[in-house]
C-alpha cells in the first residue's frame, strides 16, 4: 500500500494539452452528468438523452454521429 491520500480520485488532466469533441450518450443520468462535469475542461462536450436519441435506432445513431463528428463517444446510457 502506498499510503497516499489520493486513492479513489481521478487523475487531473491538462486541459491545455487536450481539446476533444466528446459525445456522451445518456447524459441525463448520474454517470452522464458527472462525466459532463469532469470532461468539460478538455473540450466540447455534446450530450444526448433518450428523447433526443433512441439507441435502438441505428439510423438515428448515424445521424447524430454524422452531425456532431465527435472524437470520442462515451456510452453512459442505462437500460431502465
Amino acid at each position: 500500500m502506498d499510503g497516499g491520500g489520493d486513492r479513489g480520485r481521478l487523475p487531473r488532466l491538462d486541459s491545455e494539452a487536450v481539446h476533444m469533441k466528446m459525445l456522451i450518450l445518456g447524459g441525463s443520468g448520474q454517470v452522464g452528468w458527472e462525466l459532463q462535469r469532469w470532461l468539460a475542461p478538455l473540450g466540447e462536450v455534446v450530450v444526448t438523452t433518450r428523447p433526443e436519441l433512441d439507441l435502438c435506432d441505428p439510423d438515428g445513431i448515424g445521424r447524430v454521429l454524422g452531425g456532431h463528428r465527435p472524437d470520442a463517444v462515451i456510452n453512459a446510457a442505462a437500460y431502465t
